[in-house]
């Protein structure tokens, strides 16, 4: 069973871990929820912010206020 987690990398640091936790889910989240949690809601959203929760949701890297992000799905014995 796998879990579906939200990474984000800052892109401040060369060093930094692809994988800093974000938040998890025990099943996909749909658009609106993933939206709601990046803070941009789809009713307020720009079309760029709407194309980059769906690119997200869809399985790609995004750049957010300078921080990339990504969703997937991950086995929880490698989240440890």
């Amino acid at each position: 069973m796998s879990v579906w987690c939200v990474f984000a990398v800052d892109n401040n640091y060369h060093d930094q871990p692809n994988n800093d936790l974000a938040a998890l889910w025990l099943e996909k989240p749909s658009i609106e929820v993933l939206a709601k949690f990046m803070a941009l809601p789809l009713g307020n959203a720009k079309d760029e912010d709407i194309v980059n929760i769906v690119t997200m949701w869809q399985g790609g890297n995004v750049l957010i206020r300078g921080i990339t992000y990504r969703l997937e799905a991950v086995e929880p014995q490698k989240i440890i």
